[in-house]
């Protein structure tokens, strides 16, 4: 898989099957809201990935069955985006709070990791990459989401490293 050959719809699926079924099942309710955040931080993660390669993409959101018409039409980039950050709001609301340097902070994604990828992803669609009329709305909406993850990291004990110039000598 190169990286003008990313179309990970797959996955996508599998996490559409998961969002559309787990409430059916037995398990722990508490699990499974981790689970369904998990399911939102991956599928806006998938679709960011190929939203930075392509623009606009597909939309798909719900299992499709073999009945359904699989050709579904490109969703506009602005479409796609606004899918990406309500996933991620979504999986904010549904994701735990980790401390750094507490025994729960075992690599799983978090509240914080959404919240910083939020960030990140208003900060490209701001970028001229995406914004190429200078809407100056989308400068402000990123800066709002990188510092909001900035505040909540920094509450939970994450942080940037203090001495770049020893950061691989500690």
């Amino acid at each position: 898989e190169s990286s003008v050959d990313y179309w990970p719809y797959d996955d996508i699926r599998r996490i559409n099957i998961l969002l559309a079924e787990i409430d059916e099942g037995t398990i722990d309710p508490a699990l499974a809201n981790r689970f369904k955040g998990e399911a939102y931080f991956f599928r806006a993660w998938r679709y960011w990935e190929m939203v930075k390669r392509y623009g606009g993409v597909p939309l798909i959101l719900q299992p499709q069955a073999l009945t359904d018409d699989l050709l579904v039409a490109r969703s506009p980039t602005s479409v796609c985006v606004a899918q990406i950050v309500a996933d991620l709001d979504s999986a904010v609301a549904l994701l735990p709070a980790i401390s750094a340097g507490s025994g729960d902070n075992d690599g799983h994604v978090h509240k914080g990791t959404a919240m910083a990828v939020k960030g990140r992803v208003l900060l490209y669609y701001a970028s001229p990459q995406f914004n190429r009329s200078g809407d100056a709305a989308r400068w402000q909406d990123a800066y709002d989401a990188n510092l909001a993850a900035r505040d909540y990291l920094a509450s939970q004990g994450f942080g940037l490293y203090g001495d770049f110039a020893t950061l691989w000598f500690d």
